[in-house]
């Protein structure tokens, strides 16, 4: 029976292994890569890009005289002293008005809310009230949520940093209930979602600009894919560097970067270390590419792109990736399956 079980396990090795190497070769890696990214009908770097695009479009979305959640604003109407006074615009982006009158505020100019509010009180009047709405602070309501001492919503200002809203929070919680202490932030702005690695943050990357645009969620979490819905898988702007590198694990995607760079930010390599086999596993819609190519050919280095698994294999055979196969996709988990029958 153990020996069947052997047969099993090597087997299984052999089959992932040739899984991982389909459509392998070290004649040209770069130009392989680049054009089996070209085939598919969505490039994971298009999605990175239009990604960015998108969060820089909330600026114009929202600019700072759109009223948003957290603004407080100075209501006067001239023809009823009781609905004077200073309203805060609610986390949902409703205003609560004497007489049990809500309007929705958010996204909208003072004139346009001033319009609206004039049609909700209509109805009080023999003629339509003058109304006058002028915002007195331009604070932002925050959510936040996850591994923070004390969650809840703030009030912060555009340009306030997340150091700032963090400390208002209490600070980040040294250990969360599963033992783990936060490493990621998830921001949830305008129907939009993107997850920052809380040391690129530190580090004073360029994706960890952040402007409030009010109704925004903070999600502090110890993994990056904790708490995220099946649209945002969490790989997104990011690639996994596994093997033979000292600090393995989810590299953030920046533009311009050389293969040293990130392995650099991997802590580079091991001692044992194979530099002449460096794999690197690439999907898209057409499927699954892998190229194997020797680091110390300069010219056949490829350029990383989101979503890519780079596998820096042992001068020792026998000395195999962990969780690798859980990371190239569902083919080794239903391999995994048959041989656990």
């Amino acid at each position: 029976m153990a020996g069947t079980v052997n047969m099993k396990k090597v087997s299984l090795v052999l089959l992932i292994s040739s899984i991982c190497l389909v459509g392998c070769s070290t004649h040209n890696p770069k130009n392989e890569l680049a054009q089996f990214s070209a085939k598919g009908t969505q490039s994971t770097v298009a999605d990175v890009q239009s990604s960015s695009e998108s969060f820089s479009a909330l600026k114009t979305t929202r600019a700072r005289n759109i009223i948003s959640p957290g603004f407080e604003l100075d209501l006067n109407v001239i023809e009823d002293q009781n609905l004077n006074g200073k309203f805060r615009v609610a986390f949902d982006g409703n205003l609560e008005l004497p007489y049990n009158v809500r309007v929705k505020a958010v996204d909208l100019t003072t004139t346009q809310l001033e319009s609206k509010i004039q049609e909700a009180y209509a109805q009080f009047f023999r003629n339509p009230p003058t109304v006058q709405v002028k915002i007195v602070d331009h604070s932002y309501y925050v959510d936040v949520r996850g591994l923070v001492d004390e969650p809840g919503q703030y009030l912060v200002k555009r340009d306030s940093s997340l150091d700032e809203v963090l400390a208002q929070a209490g600070g980040l919680q040294r250990v969360g209930q599963d033992g783990q202490s936060a490493r990621y932030v998830r921001f949830d702005q305008l129907n939009q979602t993107r997850i920052l690695r809380l040391t690129d943050y530190y580090a004073g990357m360029p994706s960890g600009a952040i402007e409030w645009m009010g109704g925004d969620i903070v999600f502090f979490q110890s993994e990056r894919d904790g708490a995220l819905t099946a649209e945002h898988d969490g790989r997104a702007g990011y690639l996994q560097i596994l093997g033979q590198v000292r600090e393995p694990g989810e590299y953030q995607v920046v533009n311009n970067l050389s293969f040293y760079d990130y392995l650099a930010r991997a802590g580079g390599p091991t001692n044992q270390a194979n530099l002449k086999k460096i794999e690197i596993v690439r999907r898209n819609s057409q499927g699954q590419k892998s190229v194997t190519f020797n680091l110390n050919e300069t010219e056949q280095h490829p350029e990383l792109e989101s979503g890519d698994l780079v596998m820096v294999h042992s001068q020792d055979p026998n000395v195999v990736i962990p969780n690798v196969t859980g990371i190239i996709g569902s083919i080794a988990t239903v391999i995994f399956a048959a041989f656990a029958i």
